[in-house]
């Protein structure tokens, strides 16, 4: 729990809960290992990432740069993150895995 709090904080979270979520979601893929299921895997953390988002949210979805990280990883190792995607435009997605200041993170 003391973990969860700590990558939380270094991850800009507020909320150990928000963290909490987002670590389960990563053990989840991490452990997983087996690579048949790599898809579903990480549609799941697509999934339960983005309810994290709107549920810590009250109008839209405000994205932390742990939450663009996330998504510019997913969009390298997944190539079915468009289909998970609900919140950005995809084309967001490859401007942060590009690195561009310009991208704001709205939908």
């Amino acid at each position: 729990m003391l973990s969860q709090r700590i990558f939380g904080l270094a991850c800009g979270y507020a909320d150990a809960n928000d963290a909490a979520r987002l670590a389960q979601a990563l053990a989840a893929f991490v452990q997983s290992g087996v690579r048949s299921r790599l898809a579903m895997q990480a549609e799941i953390l697509a999934l339960r990432h983005q309810l994290g988002v709107y549920q810590r949210t009250c109008a839209r979805p405000r994205l932390k740069p742990a939450d663009r990280m996330l998504w510019a990883w997913l969009s390298r190792a997944w190539s079915g993150w468009r289909e998970a995607l609900v919140f950005v435009k995809p084309e967001t997605v490859i401007a942060w895995r590009r690195g561009s200041s310009a991208s704001t993170g709205r939908g």
